[in-house]
């Protein structure tokens, strides 16, 4: 910037329609740790990390879905995440995952 305001002082905006910040809870990314512990989200783009907290959130809506009226996946009356449930999700995760990777 030669003609800037405040000589020495540049400020990198974002390029126009740049989507906002994509930013992951510390939930988000231990779920995302626990699918696939080789990721390395540092180097995903802010499209990238949109991409998988979508997925995330999704997968947290679905996880519990039901077939033929009985829960897949088994859950103690405390709510925490049994073996199976984590394997179910996690099965489940990288399915969708893996699919999404083919389509984009």
């Amino acid at each position: 910037m030669d003609n800037a305001q405040i000589p020495g002082t540049q400020y990198k905006l974002p390029p126009p329609g740049a989507a906002p910040g994509t930013v992951l809870s510390e939930d988000e990314i231990a779920t995302v740790k626990e699918i696939d512990p080789g990721i390395n989200l540092a180097a995903l783009d802010n499209e990238g990390r949109a991409k998988v907290k979508q997925f995330i959130s999704t997968m947290g809506r679905t996880a519990g879905a039901e077939i033929g009226g009985e829960s897949a996946i088994k859950v103690d009356k405390r709510g925490k995440w049994t073996d199976e449930r984590r394997a179910a999700a996690s099965a489940k995760a990288k399915a969708q995952w893996a699919e999404r990777q083919k389509e984009g």
